[in-house]
């Protein structure tokens, strides 16, 4: 069960490299086996996780552990041959757990019907996990005499200004796209230096011509050298970037992947129930996503998207699972999704359209 894995590879393990940790680590001590008499249970031997969930873990000893790392989560852990820890979230809080990609959950997690806010964790196999409660969210991950847990800030897309800054206003006022130019507006007139660079790369990619003859125009105006500049610029802009903006750009954009992985598995919970304004929320996450491939694509062009492509893989593996919990049907009748499924038929975020 000894990992030596640091915190930040246990991150990138379970797809949330762009997640923050706190200084301070606690580490929580397996349960010893006269703390298991003290609590007037014996050792339990090393049962299959399943088998012991089957019976809500009744034998199982756990031993309650304390640290301020938990906020105001509640934790309690085993001995070091089971593995599992229990932790649990007020009452007034969901408790949500992610776990590494390939782990079947049903095997490695256990929620007990009457008590939606505890989970029982088998570290032995899932040796690193991110639960969050309400504000609270921790790291847990395996070492070879407990647990160690570090708190995670939730991660904030805002992204410091750029050295240069891309010249969306020009480039908004130059699309030939009426529908497009209508969207990125809002994003062009913000401080944030993240939307304006969302705007960018949506005029470079998700412009499209009305009906046949105006596809023959565009067409003949980019042989004849006088395409429209808003699609062009955005590449051309992206290609120039120093290091240093490229660097920060990619870096923003790793840690909007963290938090729209997140996201996606909260909002999943509220498709399954069919909870009100489910369909905004879906419609809120594809359009962030969206907005990353608009951000790919720039990266792309300046020559820097391997990070940001592979934060994409857990996102991407998140909004599948998604996609499938959304009713049949349930079109969410959305022009920008429709052109990001023209675009990429495959986009999960596009087959909600």
């Amino acid at each position: 069960m000894t990992q030596t894995q640091t915190p930040h590879d246990a991150l990138a393990l379970l797809g949330l490299p762009g997640l923050a940790l706190s200084d301070e680590a606690a580490r929580l001590q397996w349960a010893t086996s006269t703390q298991s008499q003290a609590l007037g249970k014996g050792d339990v031997a090393a049962l299959a996780f399943s088998a012991l969930a089957a019976t809500g873990f009744v034998d199982v000893p756990f031993t309650a552990v304390s640290h301020g790392t938990l906020g105001r989560l509640d934790a309690a852990i085993s001995a070091p041959a089971l593995g599992i820890v229990r932790i649990s979230a007020p009452g007034d809080l969901d408790l949500r757990v992610h776990l590494p990609a390939g782990l079947p959950h049903d095997e490695v997690r256990f929620v007990p019907d009457e008590d939606g806010g505890t989970a029982y964790l088998d570290l032995a196999r899932a040796t690193a996990v991110v639960v969050r409660a309400g504000l609270d969210a921790v790291l847990l991950r395996t070492t070879a005499d407990g647990v160690s847990v570090h708190g995670v800030t939730p991660p904030e897309a805002c992204l410091s200004p750029l050295q240069v800054m891309p010249s969306v206003a020009t480039w908004a006022g130059a699309c030939r796209d009426g529908w497009l130019a209508e969207q990125v507006a809002p994003l062009v007139s913000s401080d944030d230096p993240w939307p304006q660079v969302v705007a960018a790369g949506m005029l470079a990619r998700l412009a499209m011509p009305a009906d046949a003859s105006e596809a023959r125009a565009w067409l003949a105006a980019a042989r004849a050298g006088t395409a429209d500049a808003s699609m062009i610029e955005p590449r051309r802009w992206a290609a120039s970037l120093p290091a240093d903006d490229r660097a920060a750009l990619s870096r923003q954009a790793v840690v909007e992947c963290a938090a729209l992985c997140l996201d996606i598995e909260d909002v999943e919970d509220a498709v399954h129930a069919s909870s009100p304004g489910w369909d905004d929320e879906v419609r809120t996450l594809a359009h962030r996503r969206d907005d990353l491939e608009a951000v790919l694509l720039l990266l792309d062009a300046a020559g820097d998207a391997a990070d940001l492509r592979q934060a994409l893989v857990a996102v991407d593996r998140a909004g599948f699972l998604l996609g499938l919990a959304v009713p049949t049907g349930a079109g969410l009748q959305d022009e920008r999704l429709r052109r990001a499924g023209v675009k990429d038929p495959d986009a999960w975020w596009a087959l909600a359209a």
